[in-house]
Parts: structure tokens; sequence; C-alpha cells
């Protein structure tokens, strides 16, 4: 069934293909030739094929998307579509295009601009080079490179799964459902430097669950130093990550109390040394200015939420945003309706995902609202010291960036959650799982009702 799946999404993209720019081809080849590449040197061989089938279905299925995009764009005359980030990433891009490959660090460092959009410029200016050659529209070429990231992600969700007890074939319907039910699908087009920053997060998370050993932990401070230059304050953050790790194994006693010290302070060291280069005073001010942006957008729209929210008091303020963010805006449609308060090319058709991440995302969140306060919540977190260290770290992120009521800043950390919540549903009787859905879909309707009176008003 999913190699006739991956055929057919193949057939229609290449026929798509045709029709926009045969030039596409050639970068359709590329990225499923890169992908198949990069997995067998990463993943082992009992989990190749699933994940080998995973990207084809969830690469070619955004590559398709990211055309539909693109025909949608052009149509309206738009210069971008969902996200107007996407005109500092291809201004800096062409700004950088004559300068060599290895002195490209240091021109990002050189100047507060650059570096505060980071080290993912080293993927878009070879993008950049490679569309001019190719005669491709930039803005489409970068939003199929970002697909490629974005298949990587439910193939790193997979081998997260996979570290539990998930069959193969559970695990790979699991993914198939984070790849297209959560924001996974809507940000494979959103030209951001989010998903690079989710896919080396996710990697950390799946890192530290598993064993101990010297190479996972270089690799976390590996992952730590990637974010670090893509997002410096996320970077900071994820050494927390780093020293849960260390903390699980050390209460399952692989490693003894010095050990802990010693590979702390080196990890300290190590994170601090790389980082001392940034102009904290530049980046400082970069800073403030997006967060004034911010705070200009929590004023308009549907975001008008979230200053009702920061009214109340510190911490429950933090929580009630992270569990709103989840199921907002309501109707889940909103995006897909112009808005007065919004550009166009942010509020269109195309939006059209979001209907299904918010649908799903209002069932989980439901589900393990109802399922955590259980015995068998407090079974699995003890048997899984990892995933409650994980979990304890995760909320802390989500409440620190519940300013910003937007997936893709934190959407990196939803795989614990997602692991968790599979967990439990293992230990879900299938009795309460009927009248879960049940209650829970006339919950929705409701919600989705007085939504939309509340957006008619």
């Amino acid at each position: 069934m999913s190699y006739s799946i991956i055929f057919l999404l193949l057939y229609i993209d290449v026929l798509y293909s045709l029709f926009v720019n045969e030039a596409l081809l050639v970068i359709l080849t590329l990225f499923v030739v890169l992908g198949l590449i990069l997995i067998p040197i990463f993943v082992k061989k009992a989990e190749r094929i699933n994940s080998i089938k995973l990207f084809l279905i969830c690469f070619l299925s955004f590559f398709l998307y990211q055309l539909l995009c693109h025909s949608y764009r052009m149509s309206r005359g738009f210069d971008f579509i969902f996200s107007r980030d996407c005109e500092t990433y291809t201004s800096y891009s062409l700004a950088l295009l004559d300068v060599p490959f290895f002195e490209l660090p240091e021109a990002i460092y050189s100047r507060s601009s650059y570096t505060h959009i980071g080290c993912i410029l080293l993927y878009f200016v070879p993008c950049t080079k490679l569309c001019l050659q190719l005669h491709i529209d930039q803005h489409l070429m970068f939003q199929i490179s970002l697909s490629f990231i974005s298949a990587l992600l439910p193939v790193v969700a997979y081998l997260t799964f996979r570290l539990f007890d998930f069959s193969a074939k559970r695990s790979f319907v699991y993914c198939i459902v984070y790849a297209f039910f959560t924001p996974v699908f809507i940000l494979s087009g959103w030209i951001v430097r989010d998903m690079a920053i989710n896919l080396f997060f996710m990697i950390m998370i799946y890192l530290s669950l598993k064993e101990f050993s010297l190479k996972n932990a270089f690799l976390i401070l590996l992952m730590i130093f990637l974010i670090g230059t893509i997002r410096l304050s996320s970077g900071y953050f994820c050494i927390l990550y780093l020293f849960g790790y260390l903390f699980s194994i050390f209460r399952n006693k692989q490693l003894n109390f010095m050990q802990l010290v010693f590979f702390g302070f080196v990890s300290l060291a190590f994170v601090f040394a790389i980082f001392s280069h940034v102009n904290y005073t530049d980046i400082s001010s970069l800073a403030s200015r997006t967060n004034e942006h911010f705070s200009y957008l929590e004023s308009s729209g549907s975001n008008r939420l979230s200053s009702v929210l920061n009214r109340l008091p510190w911490g429950i303020s933090h929580l009630s945003k992270v569990l709103v963010d989840q199921i907002w805006p309501t109707p889940c449609w909103t995006n897909l309706v112009i808005s007065q308060h919004l550009y166009p090319e942010t509020n269109n058709i195309m939006q059209f995902p979001v209907i299904f991440s918010k649908t799903f995302s209002f069932f989980f969140v439901a589900f393990l609202l109802v399922r955590c306060w259980s015995k068998d919540s407090v079974e699995i977190l003890k048997q899984n010291f990892p995933i409650a260290i994980n979990l304890v770290l995760s909320i802390l992120f989500l409440c620190l960036q519940s300013n910003t009521m937007v997936d893709r800043r934190k959407m990196g950390c939803y795989i614990v959650f997602y692991v968790f919540g599979a967990l439990l549903l293992q230990k879900t009787p299938r009795k309460f799982m009927k009248s879960f859905l049940s209650n829970t879909s006339m919950a929705f309707f409701i919600y989705q009702v007085l939504g939309l009176l509340i957006v008619r008003q």
C-alpha cells in the first residue's frame, strides 16, 4: 500500500513539475537522492525501510503542496505566502551570493542582522545559487528545500517511537498522523528558520531518551551548537536538556557523581566557548524589536486573546496560553479567511492544513488532560524517567515561549507529548476511548460554533 502511494505521489509531482517548470525535476531528484543517501547513513538497518518510506511519502506530499502554494501565489500576484519573514531570508541570501561557502560563517557573524538569522543562511545561500542557475523561482526553491527538512521530522519521530514498546507498524502509522495532522504539514511551506531548529531539537530529544554513551552526549552537544547558531536563546535553553540527560543516567547509576560533575562542567565550557563570539548587545536590540512586533500582533485580530491571558497570575498565565495555543484559532478554518488585520498573503485558502492540525490538537490535548491524572500516567513516568524529565523541560520551554502563540517556535518539543500520549493510549480501555471520542466530538462541535459566533460579532 505504501509503495503504491509513493509511486502515485511521484507521478503527480513529475507531471505538475513539467507544468510549472521542467527544472523542478532536477530539484525533486536532488532532494529525493539526498534523503536516500542520508537515511541509510544515520538509521540502523532494521529501521531503514520504514524510515525511507516515511521520508518519501512526506517529502513527495510536501513537494506537491509547495507547487500548489506556488501556483496560488502566482495567480494572486503575491510576493510571498504565509510568512513575511521570507523577504528577509531571500534578500540576505542574495546579498551573500558572491561569498565563498567556507567564508560564509565569517560573513554571517560580521553583521548583527545576519547573526540574528544565524547559520540557516549556510543552507539558503547554496539553494539560491542553485535556483538562479536553473531559473527557478527563489521563493519556491526555499519552500521545497524546507519541505526536505520537514520530511525528516517524521523519520526522527519514528525512531523516537521505536525506542519504546511500539511495533514498527504502529510507529509508522503514528508518524503518518504526526506528519499530516500536526503543524508539520502547514509549516513545511513556511520560509522560516524554525523547521531546521525543530529538526535538531527532535534529534536532541531522541538522543536524550537513549541509553548513555559518549557518542550520544557528543551528538547532543552538537545539536545544541546547531540550534544555537540559528537561534541563540534556544541553544542556551537546550543546555537544560543535556543536564536532564546526564541526571537521568546518573539516576540509573550509569554515571557516578564525579563523572556527572565532570561531564556537566565540560559541556558548559564547550557551549559557552562556542557562543562567546556573538555580539549580545546587537542581538538583544534585534530581539527587542522582534518582541515589539509580537506585542503589536497580540493587540490585533485573534491574538487579542493573548492580551487577555496575560492578565492572569504569573504561571497560570503561561500555562493557559500554552493550552489555548494548541486549540486556537476557533473556528479552526479562521486562517483560510482573509483578515482585515493581516495580509491576504498570510490568511488564505492554502492554510487548509491548519484545519487538520487544530482538529487533531483539540482531541489530543483533551485526551492528555483527562488521562494525565490517572494511575497509568504515574506508572509510565516511573518506568520511563527520561520521558518525565523531558516532559518537565518541554513544559518549561513552552511556557517561556508562550508570549508568541505560534507553533513553529516550539513544535520541536511536541514529540515528547506525542510519545507520552501514545504510551497512555496503549493502557486506555477501548470502552473509555469510545466514550471519550463521543464526548470530545460534541465538545469540539460546540467550541467551533461558539468561535463562529464570536467571529461574527
